[in-house]
């Protein structure tokens, strides 16, 4: 769309640049977000290249619990709870600050949770 040329917008000429905006749009930290991780379920170093500081904890062995018996563990506190296992997951990912590997167990339950007293 043109405009008239006036004196006042002769003598000001106004920026054509934006500026960048300090934060991120939320489009790129989604992008960014669905990347994912190169190595979803384990290391991101190869073995032995950082080797933990110590043992691991002691309840390091309730993690390495097999699955199907996690799923099992779960639909009876489903069925405590009156409601029913819909989705069990496990989310692996790397702190590199502690230079562990960090594992999340999530689950899905359908229906009316009683709460814990």
């Amino acid at each position: 769309r043109l405009r008239a040329l006036t004196p006042s917008t002769m003598s000001r000429p106004r920026s054509r640049t934006r500026r960048a905006s300090p934060r991120p749009a939320a489009s790129d930290l989604r992008r960014q977000a669905a990347g994912g991780w190169p190595h979803p379920c384990g290391l991101q170093h190869s073995e032995g290249v950082h080797p933990p500081p110590c043992a691991p904890p002691p309840w390091w062995s309730v993690i390495a619990l097999p699955l199907d018996l996690l799923e099992a563990w779960l639909s009876v506190v489903s069925v405590h709870l009156n409601c029913s296992l819909v989705r069990l997951s496990v989310l692996c990912w790397f702190n590199e600050l502690y230079r562990v590997t960090v594992m999340c167990l999530v689950y899905e339950v359908a229906g009316t949770a009683v709460p814990f007293k």
